[in-house]
C-alpha cells in the first residue's frame, strides 16, 4: 500500500501560467503530471480562475510578490495596513522623513483606534512585508 501523497504548495505565478496553458488547450492530466500535482488540484485552479486573476491583477500584490506567494489569504490587519499606508503617503507628500520606529508606533496607534486587535505588536518583519506589498511608495528614511 502506498503512503499518503505529500501536500504540494504551488506558487500563484505557476498557477496563473497553468491557467493560460489550460486556456490554450493543453490537458489537465498532462499539466498536473508535469507539475507533480493531482488532476483534481489543477481542476480546482481552473474553477478558482477568477480569484487567481484578481490576485494577479497587481492591485493586491505587485508582480514580484506573486513570484513567492503561494496562498490567496488577506492580512489579518488589513484596515490597519491601509490606514497606515494612507498616513505614510500623506506624510511623505509633505516631505516629512519617516523612520521605521515611527511607522511601528503609528501602526500600533491605528490598530488600537480601530479596535482591530487587542494584542497587536509590530515587528520589523511585519514592516518589511508591508513595504514589499506597497513597494511603489513605501520607502522611508533610516
Amino acid at each position: 500500500m502506498s503512503g499518503k501523497r505529500k501536500r504540494m504548495s504551488v506558487l500563484l505565478d505557476v498557477k496563473r501560467r497553468t491557467l493560460k496553458r489550460l486556456d490554450a488547450g493543453e490537458s489537465i492530466k498532462q499539466i498536473a503530471k508535469e507539475l507533480g500535482v493531482g488532476g483534481v488540484t489543477a481542476g480546482d485552479w481552473r474553477r478558482e480562475n477568477a480569484k487567481i486573476e484578481k490576485w494577479s491583477a497587481g492591485d493586491l500584490t505587485p508582480d514580484d510578490c506573486l513570484k513567492n506567494r503561494r496562498t490567496m489569504r488577506e492580512s489579518d490587519y488589513k484596515k490597519t495596513s491601509e490606514v497606515l499606508f494612507m498616513w505614510f503617503s500623506q506624510q511623505r507628500s509633505k516631505g516629512m522623513p519617516i523612520s521605521g520606529s515611527m511607522l511601528q508606533e503609528k501602526a500600533i496607534y491605528f490598530c488600537q483606534k480601530m479596535k482591530e486587535a487587542d494584542n497587536f505588536s509590530v515587528s520589523t518583519e511585519w514592516l518589511n512585508r508591508r513595504k514589499k506589498k506597497k513597494k511603489k511608495g513605501m520607502e522611508f528614511a533610516r
